[in-house]
């Protein structure tokens, strides 16, 4: 992993963050990190110093998020809005591609939860 550690990474890049802290024999320490990051708390760069990656935590305010947008309307209809958080603890979000398949949480371990993007006099 050659990018900043973030918790969006995390959530992201949750199962080969794992294989490496198991790798590693730092496994348990990793879990509980994670079950951290599930009550909210920031944990980017305890993970980071962990598995001895680069940490994001001090991105500047207001840069990019990770997402991903597709061309609207090359394999179909787009609908407006992102993936977010299961739990509302971590701000990464995924702009919607057609025919893929669910943005998945890895902090959560569950599926993200789609937000849509209130239309014209909505």
């Amino acid at each position: 992993m050659t990018e900043l550690l973030t918790v969006e990474a995390i959530c992201r890049d949750w199962h080969g963050l794992r294989r490496l802290a198991l790798r590693r024999g730092a496994g348990p320490d990793f879990d509980r990190l994670i079950a951290l990051a599930r009550s909210g708390e920031q944990v980017a760069r305890r993970v980071a110093e962990l598995l001895d990656l680069p940490t994001g935590d001090d991105a500047a305010p207001g840069s990019p998020r990770d997402g991903y947008a597709g061309l609207p309307g090359i394999y179909g209809h787009v609908v407006d809005g992102v993936y977010v958080c299961p739990a509302g603890t971590c701000p990464r979000e995924v702009r919607p591609v057609p025919d893929n398949a669910l943005p998945y949480c890895g902090i959560h371990a569950r599926d993200m939860l789609f937000f849509p993007t209130p239309g014209p006099g909505g």
